[in-house]
């Protein structure tokens, strides 16, 4: 199921850049700044805040896939970086 959403879960690390560009940091970015981006980017994509909002259910479902994106990508970066 969470493949299905996962922009990286079939590819190799080739992707870390495309993981840098989700969360809007830059490689050189240190773990503090990259959790930062990371956190303010679930906040407002959560699809529970979307849904406090009153928001319709297609934004809830998107909301739930660039979740799973920003999720995948912070996951990549933090396993590049450590």
């Amino acid at each position: 199921f969470k493949e299905a959403y996962s922009p990286f879960a079939s590819k190799t690390h080739d992707n870390i850049q495309e993981a840098y560009k989700i969360l809007g940091v830059d490689a050189n970015s240190d773990m503090k700044d990259i959790k930062k981006a990371y956190r303010k980017l679930v906040k407002d994509n959560h699809p529970d805040i979307i849904t406090g909002r009153g928001l319709g259910e297609d934004e809830i479902q998107k909301a739930t896939i660039r979740l799973q994106e920003i999720n995948s990508a912070y996951e990549l970066i933090k396993k590049q970086k450590n």
